[in-house]
């Protein structure tokens, strides 16, 4: 499976389709961002790895990964259920980040009233159209707009002399690597078809997946830590004592 960006052929700045090519077939999705700014966009590419430049994980290979994550973690498997957590820690960690900044940048434009701004938005946005299996993909596109947003008024705070050039840049080099580190947080899971008995048993399967991706922490074991968003096709109560298949 892969996901493609996909480019309307008659406008340049027209829509484009984020999707996982196995949803062919279900209904359209209503979902969309608009994108005002090439790095926000950038962010939904990602890069691959070229001579002396290591790839770097977009929004597409982070819906990717994580449609793999989300099947698992619905079959029982607690090294997904463990995944989704971390991927939910990350996402929470950058929207505190990004909401911070934004709030900070907000505070310094207020102190140039009655000064009326208007944020310098430039060209046409560019329509974002969504369409994902697991829904902290959507998550991962939100802090995207997020993003987009206080780059905005990053630029726009640096033009009428509100916020240093310099001091804008770092702020929006950070949460794009907070954007990056979160979407990072996808990568590392193998699938090896296990359950919480398995693990439990000390499984062949389970020591294999031990060897490559460490243990499953006591509580993700016991059900005491469950992915928020899981428990909306899962619930713990239905998992075979609260842990397993039945």
């Amino acid at each position: 499976m892969s996901l493609q960006l996909q480019a309307s052929p008659t406008e340049s700045f027209g829509p484009h389709h984020v999707r996982d090519d196995h949803l062919n077939g279900h209904a359209e999705s209503r979902a969309f961002i608009e994108l005002y700014t090439a790095a926000a966009v950038r962010l939904i590419i990602g890069r691959p790895s070229s001579e002396g430049k290591p790839a770097i994980i977009g929004l597409l290979a982070f819906a990717s990964l994580l449609r793999e994550i989300w099947d698992a973690a619905k079959g029982g498997d607690p090294y997904a259920r463990y995944w989704l957590l971390k991927v939910e820690v990350a996402i929470a960690k950058a929207e505190a980040t990004i909401e911070s900044d934004l709030a900070a940048v907000r505070e310094t434009m207020m102190a140039c009233q009655p000064m009326g701004i208007d944020l310098g938005r430039g060209n046409s946005p560019r329509r974002i159209d969504l369409m994902f299996a697991c829904p902290y993909a959507y998550h991962g596109a939100r802090l995207i707009k997020q993003l987009d947003t206080l780059i905005i008024e990053l630029d726009t705070s640096a033009e009428i002399g509100a916020l240093r050039k310099a001091d804008t840049t770092r702020t929006r080099l950070r949460c794009e690597r907070a954007m990056r580190s979160t979407f990072s947080t996808s990568q590392g899971f193998w699938r090896f078809g296990l359950t919480d008995e398995l693990v439990k048993k000390k499984d062949p399967k389970a020591i294999d997946a031990a060897a490559k991706m460490g243990a499953v922490p006591g509580e993700v074991l016991r059900g005491e830590r469950w992915p928020v968003l899981l428990d909306q096709v899962v619930a713990p109560s239905r998992m075979g004592n609260g842990h397993g298949n039945t």
